[in-house]
């Protein structure tokens, strides 16, 4: 079989702003991360970054080396750990599996992998990465006769940004390729950057600055969940949205809230 590696051409990786310039996997810059380190272990992640792909392949081999292994006990391994593999036309692709560590034993550097039957057919790949784990690299082996290609580009040239919560990250969703903006991004075929961050997105105008200078098609404002008390929301949701309106005067911006109004009346 031949092997690539995922910076390897002409497979894309989507979604992870550091890759572009450096071939990071990680979704946040050196630079952010120094200035908001209770930003680090959820921006060394790699949540939401895709790697896509065309293959005709008959035998698809995929293997996940990670620097971390973390133990999630609010999700299932797949959920936390796992690389979410879809075949086809992305608005209606067909799920084919998940390379996923096993045991919680591991407290070294891990590998998991999978080997995956599909037609032979050109078609196309699109693999959502780990929520939880720092990921070193992806490995895809293909039959010896088989080709790879770039795959079909997403329909919107620049990505929509979500900004939000555990809820936005992928928190408690069964696997990665189903959080909703994941969801989205297969059936709109839209590209996307997922900026959430479990308990710490927190309207900080350090990485409303950052976000500011992303190129994006539409902003998802989504981080209420994670305000402490509404006092806190008040602070600090008008000056974030300011800072990015200064910036993209033009952008569509979406403001998302907590959908749980029966639980929290008095603060609605």
């Amino acid at each position: 079989m031949k092997t690539f590696e995922c910076k390897d051409a002409p497979i894309r990786v989507f979604g992870l702003m550091n890759f572009y310039k450096n071939g990071s996997l990680m979704r946040l810059p050196e630079e952010v991360m120094e200035l908001l380190p209770q930003l680090r272990q959820f921006g060394s992640r790699s949540t939401g970054g895709r790697i896509c792909f065309r293959t005709n392949t008959k035998k698809l081999y995929v293997k996940l080396s990670s620097k971390t292994f973390i133990k999630d006990y609010a999700a299932t391994q797949i959920a936390s750990s796992g690389l979410n593999i879809f075949a086809g036309d992305r608005r209606d692709g067909k799920f084919i599996g998940n390379v996923f560590p096993l045991g919680y034993a591991r407290t070294d550097n891990f590998h998991s992998d999978g080997t995956f039957e599909l037609s032979g057919e050109m078609t196309d790949i699109t693999m959502f990465m780990p929520k939880n784990e720092i990921i070193d690299n992806v490995y895809i082996s293909i039959d010896d006769d088989a080709e790879i290609e770039a795959p079909t580009p997403y329909e919107n040239e620049k990505p929509v940004v979500f900004y939000g919560s555990s809820i936005t990250e992928g928190g408690c969703a069964s696997r990665t390729g189903n959080t909703y903006n994941a969801f989205l991004s297969r059936w709109l075929n839209m590209d996307y950057i997922n900026f959430g961050f479990s308990g710490s997105a927190k309207g900080e105008p350090e990485l409303a600055e950052f976000i500011a200078t992303v190129p994006m098609s539409v902003f998802v404002y989504d981080y209420d969940y994670n305000a402490p008390d509404v006092e806190h929301l008040a602070r600090t949701h008008e000056p974030f949205f300011k800072i990015i309106r200064e910036k993209n005067p033009d952008l569509p911006i979406i403001m998302m809230s907590r959908p749980n109004y029966a639980c929290y009346p008095e603060e609605s």
